[in-house]
């Protein structure tokens, strides 16, 4: 792949992204109920533009990405720095995603996973979400 092709998929990658369905609502929610919460990303680009497009970007309380931390899901590690971010202990986290593989390195660290196919993901919002 040329870097003139990976600069330019880059460029307009981030404008296709669309939330999964209920997102939205979960992240308001959650956070209206003062619930703090993190994006832990693989991405290797930064995602904080399309966060701010979807008008979620001012509640979250933090947004770990692999390429600016080091650390790549399911490395333990990436989950304790989302913690550490939200002044949290691992334990009193729930991590939300969509891959079996990738999003249960928390795990070991006594994090709760829940784990659901992107198509069904707003099952897992209504569970997760507060009252």
């Amino acid at each position: 792949m040329s870097t003139d092709f990976a600069e330019a998929l880059y460029e307009v990658m981030p404008n296709q992204w669309v939330l999964n369905d209920g997102a939205f609502d979960f992240i308001a929610r959650a956070s209206g109920a003062g619930v703090r919460l993190a994006i832990v990303s693989n991405i290797a680009l930064d995602i904080r533009p399309a966060l701010q497009r979807w008008g979620i970007d001012s509640l979250l309380d933090a947004v770990i990405l692999s390429y600016e931390v080091g650390y790549v899901k399911p490395d333990p590690r990436i989950f304790q720095l989302a913690a550490d971010a939200l002044g949290v202990d691992p334990t009193e986290c729930l991590m939300i995603g969509d891959s079996q593989h990738d999003d249960v390195g928390g795990a070991v660290l006594g994090m709760a996973c829940l784990i659901a196919r992107p198509e069904q993901m707003w099952r897992a919002f209504a569970l997760a979400s507060p009252a």
